[in-house]
């Protein structure tokens, strides 16, 4: 049975028309037929089927007080579940049980979720790709010689291919929103600090966050709702919805079949009474290029160290990265012993050219009273597994394959806003296409009403 979102599946449970145990087996069956695209890292089928037993013996069970009854999760390795071990998706961690669940997973428990296992993902998150030399390759849901995208893959492609209802993700420069883009779902990067980054192996303090993805952006609303604890959504319609439409950055160099793709939303968003506003962020490529990767070379190191000891892993700084599998990966550590990439004047103009961009985004949508910015939210589709590691193709030229994938969800990981993707239309291979909304700082309630408008 094909379930499309919770709504619908709770609808289901609701008439009668199966049981938690019985669509549960669906999504196992699913996970087993389907284990080339690589999904999970690891599973634990029997406690998610005593769970589903468990949630079967309730007697009229009240969707209100459990929103995710019988809900069948996928969760990032990076993000502690108790029960599991969190590699990371890297060797040295493959003997890391942690002893308590990350807050967010605690509570989809409690709100009735099922937690099926620990997704795939590019190694310690420092990818687009996931490419992982270590626990393998996950493939695109609709190409299994595409990448699914990074560093939350395996958690996009699970929910694509039908294998989970819903996931959790982690987003430092795009990780939620562009794997989810590229398999076609609904990926959401909620404001910086929304969600606790205690249990989750980090990267950036300003940066990260966990996220969550699922088919539908009700889903996303449901899921944030439950996690934050915010109330229901505010009423918008497509008439009381400003948009602005940055062209000159976010629409430059796309690929063609996503510039016809995203115009034609963009008519269709028009014709339902959206305001569309074209706007531009002055010096936007500059001060992204001063911030973006200072910020995560300079944070890395000590936080990195600092989890491995609080979270009594076993293993040292050192100890992780010499056993590093991906060469992307061992890379990104050689750049922390370069001087002039990390160090207190470096890292001290990345925070000024962040608070510069914060102030400068925030302006821009209060001058203009916009709920948001609208573009897309890739340059481009999946592109293939083999090919990718290094550069991709953009309209004939070779071009960085992480620079070019992350250069449109960059922005809102810098200054902390709310973002969402969604489903865009395909290409003529059938490869989905995303479309972003980036939102106001701290409006997160607001840019999902406005997503689920859209």
């Amino acid at each position: 049975m094909s379930m499309e979102s919770i709504a619908y599946y709770h609808e289901q449970l609701k008439n009668r028309s199966t049981t938690v145990s019985q669509s549960l087996e669906g999504f196992l069956s699913r996970i087993e037929n389907r284990r080339s695209l690589n999904t999970l890292i690891s599973m634990d089928f029997e406690s998610a089927r005593q769970r589903a037993r468990l949630l079967d013996e309730t007697a009229n069970p009240d969707f209100s007080s459990l929103p995710l009854f019988g809900i069948p999760f996928v969760v990032k390795d990076n993000i502690h579940v108790k029960g599991f071990a969190n590699t990371a998706g890297t060797p040295g961690l493959m003997g890391f049980h942690p002893l308590e669940d990350h807050s967010a997973v605690s509570k989809l428990r409690d709100a009735g979720a099922i937690i099926i296992g620990k997704a795939n993902m590019h190694e310690l998150a420092m990818g687009i790709t996931s490419n992982n030399a270590f626990s393998g390759a996950v493939a695109n849901a609709h190409d299994p010689k595409k990448i699914a995208g990074g560093s939350s893959g395996g958690s996009a492609a699970a929910i694509a291919d039908g294998q989970a209802l819903a996931s959790l993700g982690t987003d430092t420069g795009g990780s939620v929103r562009i794997p989810a883009a590229l398999n076609g779902i609904c990926g959401f990067r909620p404001s910086s600090g929304r969600y606790t980054q205690k249990r989750v192996t980090p990267i950036s303090s300003t940066r990260d966050t966990v996220g969550p993805m699922a088919k539908t952006v009700p889903d996303l609303a449901l899921i944030d709702r439950v996690i934050s604890g915010d109330a229901a959504l505010p009423d918008l319609n497509g008439h009381s919805i400003r948009l602005g439409v940055p062209r000159e950055y976010f629409f430059a160099e796309l690929n063609e079949e996503l510039t016809q793709a995203t115009e034609k939303a963009l008519e269709r968003l028009a014709a339902g009474g959206v305001t569309l506003v074209d706007v531009e962020l002055p010096g936007l490529s500059e001060r992204l290029q001063k911030a973006s990767f200072p910020i995560v070379f300079n944070e890395l190191k000590a936080l990195l160290e600092n989890y491995l000891s609080e979270f009594k892993t076993g293993v040292s700084f050192n100890e992780l990265i010499t056993q590093i599998a991906s060469p992307d990966v061992e890379q990104v550590f050689r750049v922390l012993e370069d001087p002039q990439v990390v160090g207190k004047d470096v890292y001290q103009t990345a925070l000024d050219a962040r608070h510069v961009l914060t102030a400068t985004y925030s302006d821009l949508l209060h001058q203009h009273r916009l709920h948001g910015i609208v573009f897309p939210t890739t340059p481009l589709a999946a592109t293939d597994i083999q090919s990718s590691d290094e550069s991709v193709e953009l309209n004939g030229q070779s071009a960085p394959t992480f620079n070019t994938f992350i250069r449109n969800t960059d922005l809102s990981s810098i200054v902390g806003s709310p973002s969402i993707t969604m489903p865009c239309g395909q290409t003529e291979a059938g490869m989905p296409l995303g479309l972003e909304i980036d939102g106001v700082i701290g409006g997160d309630r607001e840019l999902l009403a406005v997503a689920s408008t859209v």
